[in-house]
């Protein structure tokens, strides 16, 4: 049975984190394959670009893996998912493999106050991205490492508007594709 993961998130730009995570977790929660899966337009956020926009830069970031891919799985549907939404979604359409869900330990603390949370504690394998001391029962830890805290799509966004250099918070392709769009309040 394959094991996959599914990372989802903004994603607004895809980060070299975003990338080095996913990387930890496939092998350290031995995958066969991690799916990113980007909120889809209707998930209303300021200064969020275009969903397709957002899987684009996905695609090109994960080029560099053939065991990272993008899933349009939340951008299909024609409103806002719940974390529960989507997982039931992704857990039907992935039927035959072992799935685990992504994400950062600050969210996986949050989920007793989300929809549903108990069938999202008792039904759900879960990889959490570890950015402090958390530990956690029934759960694959990834620990980050301090260069890989300080990285976020909100510092590569400041950067862009202060005009500053991005080259090491996001890969080659993803920097073009910013640069080319005219991504994050860039002007010609």
């Amino acid at each position: 049975m394959q094991r996959l993961g599914f990372f989802g998130g903004c994603f607004n730009p895809p980060t070299i984190a975003h990338y080095e995570l996913a990387t930890k977790a496939l092998e350290i929660a031995n995958l066969d394959k991690v799916y990113f899966v980007p909120m889809g337009d209707y998930y209303k956020k300021e200064g969020l670009v275009l969903a397709e926009d957002r899987f684009q830069m996905l695609k090109k970031m994960t080029r560099l893996n053939p065991k990272l891919d993008v899933s349009r799985i939340q951008m299909e549907q024609l409103k806002d998912l719940k974390a529960i939404d989507t997982f039931k979604l992704i857990n039907n359409r992935f039927q035959t493999s072992q799935n685990f869900f992504i994400m950062g330990s600050d969210n996986y603390k949050k989920i007793s106050t989300w929809k549903d949370s108990k069938e999202l504690l008792l039904d759900y394998n879960y990889i959490v991205l570890n950015r402090g001391d958390f530990s956690g029962n029934n759960v694959v830890v990834v620990d980050t490492t301090d260069d890989l805290k300080n990285i976020s799509s909100s510092l590569v966004r400041d950067k862009i508007l202060k005009k500053q250099n991005i080259e090491k918070l996001v890969t080659k392709e993803v920097e073009k594709y910013i640069l080319q769009k005219k991504l994050y309040g860039q002007s010609a």
